[in-house]
């Protein structure tokens, strides 16, 4: 069970920076519409 919990949390750590990335794509695409 904690093995489990610890990837869970590594998972997440890896998921944020990954979450901005997207989102800074998106902003600067739309930017480029514009």
């Amino acid at each position: 069970m904690p093995k489990r919990k610890n990837t869970e949390r590594r998972y997440t750590r890896f998921s944020l920076p990954f979450l901005v990335f997207v989102i800074f794509l998106k902003f600067s695409t739309s930017l480029e519409l514009l």
